[in-house]
């Protein structure tokens, strides 16, 4: 998941959950690329992290979350209520991914950030608390070296689409509207993206992860 803390368009952190053959969740810094359009995202150094288990995360496929999705199969044969995207239940198991992280680990890396001769970020973000507006971004990925390969509301079949920054009213797409880290948005409308960012609970993410 990539964060835009700035809210100029571009990530300044990833939190992500992977690894092998043991898996993380860790907090890390944008890499050295624009991060500021699906094509140019990279992930940089890691500066926090914590194993991932069953007290913090869950990663399973759709069909052991509600087993009851696809009582009216004599209804309706032809739908299969697990396939989210009509990749094929059998071949292409459609998964939902949640984890947690303690807010304060973000506040900790921020705030180091935007302190002393060699701050990344403004120096307002000395500051940073629950009452900072952050942009997010839902990344898929095989290979932290190739972190492009699959953002949440991004076409990756249209290469317009995918060298489109991030800000661009047309093409671009995939940051949602700047939330504070409860999951409420600066403006009075329905959330682009429903996840509850106490950062207790970060995140929400339904995926799929794409053949090669």
């Amino acid at each position: 998941m990539g964060l835009d803390i700035t809210s100029d368009g571009t990530l300044d952190y990833f939190i992500n959950f992977g690894g092998n053959p043991n898996q993380e969740i860790a907090i890390v810094r944008a890499g050295a690329t624009g991060n500021n359009s699906p094509d140019s995202l990279s992930i940089g150094s890691t500066l926090y992290s914590t194993t991932a288990n069953a007290s913090n995360s869950l990663f399973t496929d759709v069909g052991q979350i509600d087993t009851g999705l696809n009582d009216d199969l004599s209804t309706f044969p032809d739908v299969d209520r697990y396939d989210l995207d009509g990749g094929g239940k059998k071949t292409d198991l459609d998964h939902l991914l949640t984890f947690s992280l303690n807010f304060n680990e973000l506040v900790t890396v921020i705030r180091a950030d935007a302190t002393g001769p060699s701050a990344t970020l403004p120096s307002e973000y000395a500051l940073f608390d629950d009452t900072f507006l952050i942009q997010m971004l839902v990344v898929t990925s095989q290979n932290t070296n190739n972190v492009n390969s699959d953002v949440g509301g991004v076409d990756d079949d249209d290469p317009t689409s995918v060298t489109a920054l991030f800000t661009d009213p047309v093409n671009g797409g995939g940051l949602s509207n700047p939330v504070d880290p409860a999951g409420i948005e600066a403006v009075p409308e329905p959330a682009t993206y429903a996840l509850g960012l106490g950062l207790a609970c970060l995140a929400f993410v339904g995926f799929r992860r794409r053949s090669a």
